[in-house]
């Protein structure tokens, strides 16, 4: 895979998330309409082009399962190494909720899906929506735990908050992907209409997000950066070394290091305005590292998935 086909794919993205920037600049766009759409993303495009993407997908009911338990093991990874840089980590205490929660979780949903979905197409996004099992499971416990408990309020894990959309679509086409089971007709040619809003629809919603953030501050702190510049490259590269060796089919090695590779998760800036803590600073991760991603994403391509075959 060249550099230029996924830049050229990555610019297209970024300009759908210019278009959002200036929509939001120029008050086509409100905060109330970002909200919205997100969950129109979330709730209904995302879900319907995962299912979509079943009428692609050659997957044997083992590398399935592969994908499943490989998430399990690297997000378990991305926790244990998040909890221990803490530990050695200068920052406030204050400041490591925020740093641990954007060191294990990713951009998946708003860039994720699209990216997995210009580099491959559909046959990629079943494994793609695998991820969102252990995902959504560590995001909704583990996740919320960290601005809980940076807050000073005691959070508690409730099961209740797993049964939502994007954990029930994953399951779901796990489900449908086991039995072999494929939409055909009017139903698939629905489901593919309604999904191919998902692209657009997020990268909108992501250069709408980014203008609401806060913009100064950004060149002073440089800590996000660094941040950035390990989750961005650093952890792709570590990914990458992992799965070489590994048997698994390419295609699911590409899309660990993909996904891997993505910036912070948009989640974390709802979390942080949810429990009033630490907004700033988890506006200014996710703005600093969804505009580097256009640029370091191409890279990791060229360095990292050329060796890999796809």
């Amino acid at each position: 895979m060249s550099f230029t086909y996924v830049l050229g794919k990555m610019l297209s993205l970024a300009v759908m998330m210019i278009l959002g920037f200036i929509a939001k600049r120029r008050g086509i766009l409100s905060a109330k309409t970002n909200r919205d759409l997100s969950e129109l993303v979330v709730d209904i495009t995302t879900p319907c082009m995962m299912l979509a993407s079943l009428s692609a997908t050659e997957a044997s009911r083992s590398d399935l399962l592969l994908m499943l338990a490989a998430g399990i093991v690297f997000y378990a990874l991305f926790i244990a190494a998040a909890e221990l840089a803490a530990k050695k980590n200068r920052c406030s205490e204050k400041e490591k909720p925020v740093f641990k929660y954007f060191a294990v979780f990713t951009n998946n949903a708003f860039m994720g899906f699209p990216v997995v979905r210009a580099l491959w197409g559909n046959k990629a996004l079943v494994y793609t929506s695998l991820l969102n099992i252990p995902v959504s499971i560590l995001m909704y416990s583990y996740g919320i735990f960290q601005y809980a408990r940076g807050a000073g309020k005691g959070e508690k894990f409730e099961l209740k908050k797993l049964l939502n959309v994007p954990i029930i679509s994953a399951v779901l086409v796990l489900i449908l992907a086991m039995c072999s089971f494929k939409f055909t007709g009017p139903v698939q040619e629905t489901l593919e209409i309604i999904g191919d809003a998902t692209v657009p629809l997020s990268m909108i919603v992501i250069g709408s997000t980014l203008a609401e953030s806060p913009v100064r501050g950004l060149i002073e702190d440089k800590r996000l950066y660094v941040c950035a510049f390990i989750r961005l490259l650093i952890v792709p590269v570590i990914v990458f070394g992992l799965v070489y060796f590994m048997p698994f089919d390419p295609l699911i090695k590409g899309v660990l290091v993909v996904i891997s590779a993505m910036p912070g998760s948009a989640n974390g800036v709802i979390f942080a305005q949810l429990y009033s803590f630490n907004r700033t600073l988890s506006s200014r991760y996710v703005f600093i590292s969804t505009v580097l991603s256009v640029v370091t994403i191409p890279l990791m391509s060229v360095i990292i998935l050329s060796p890999l075959g796809i």
